[in-house]
């Protein structure tokens, strides 16, 4: 079931890329970042009044509320948008897919979680088959690629979200329900983009919203934040980091399909190896389930 779960957050959040892309002319940023965790905090509003009786657990587990809203919810989306501005999809995606690899180095070197070479080649297996994907097969694609200050931000985004999923791993407070715990993080999360939302404003102005732009923040603040965030953090809840973080593999995958349907593109004898490739090398790690000895941080 916990696959269920993070393969419906990273289907959503797949769209999450596009959008990136399409309204980097648009809507600035830090605007989208805000207005999508806007709507999201309307949604979970009856959640946070039902914590307000809780306010003294919810300030002695403040530290381990704080660092997942600051890396998940302000860091995380916030930079992904912003690299948008600077860079290709190809190089969103291309970078994206070292959020797993975070995830595994954290647990090893932080939690002193142990791995076996064989859910290293899972790894491999499954970057592969990403690379195959986006790369179409040229290998000249990814050795003449350009690197600009937007990869260096959507290197920040990937850093951003393996920190926030080993940290729901290993600290999330066990008093609060999944849906409490989200609830907690988008409003600390929300709260800490009020400064940069009044820079932006201050500085530049307010974007010139259209209907596009209201439909896209309108599926941001439900889907992506809400339900694939809830979702995804169900999936650590019965999986743990290492096998959920496998599955963000996937959001290439997605977004090419997406692409397909919507755009017409034909799926190719390569694109169905680089699947191919993907599935097992996530099917490796499945059944090489590591053996962390968690401890404090």
């Amino acid at each position: 079931m916990g696959y269920v779960f993070s393969t419906i957050a990273v289907a959503l959040w797949a769209f999450n890329f596009i959008i990136a892309v399409i309204a980097n002319n648009q809507i600035s940023a830090i605007e989208l970042s805000f207005y999508r965790w806007l709507v999201a905090l309307v949604i979970l509003i009856p959640w946070v009044i039902k914590l307000i009786p809780k306010i003294d657990i919810v300030i002695s587990n403040l530290k381990y509320i704080v660092i997942p809203a600051v890396f998940g919810v302000s860091i995380f989306n916030t930079t992904l948008y912003m690299a948008a501005h600077y860079t290709s999809s190809f190089n969103l995606s291309l970078i994206g897919i070292s959020a797993p690899i975070v995830v595994i180095i954290i647990n090893r070197f932080v939690f002193k979680a142990h791995y076996s070479i064989v859910l290293w080649g899972g790894v491999l297996t499954a970057t592969i088959g990403v690379l195959m994907l986006i790369s179409k097969g040229d290998v000249h694609v990814l050795t003449g690629l350009n690197f600009s200050i937007g990869d260096l931000l959507m290197l920040i985004s990937a850093l951003s979200w393996g920190v926030y999923t080993v940290t729901l791993e290993h600290k999330k407070p066990t008093i609060f329900t999944q849906i409490e715990y989200l609830a907690l993080i988008v409003v600390f999360g929300f709260f800490l983009l009020i400064p940069a939302f009044y820079w932006q404003v201050s500085s530049h102005g307010y974007s010139q919203y259209n209907s596009e732009v209201f439909f896209m923040i309108l599926y941001l603040g439900v889907f992506p934040s809400v339900v694939s965030f809830y979702s995804w953090n169900k999936s650590i809840e019965k999986i743990g980091a290492t096998q959920t973080g496998a599955t963000y593999y996937f959001i290439p995958v997605f977004v090419f399909i997406y692409s397909s349907l919507l755009l017409d593109e034909k799926i190719t004898y390569l694109a169905l190896v680089s699947f191919v490739l993907i599935f097992s090398g996530l099917i490796i790690i499945h059944f090489t389930r590591n053996t962390a000895q968690k401890r404090g941080i």
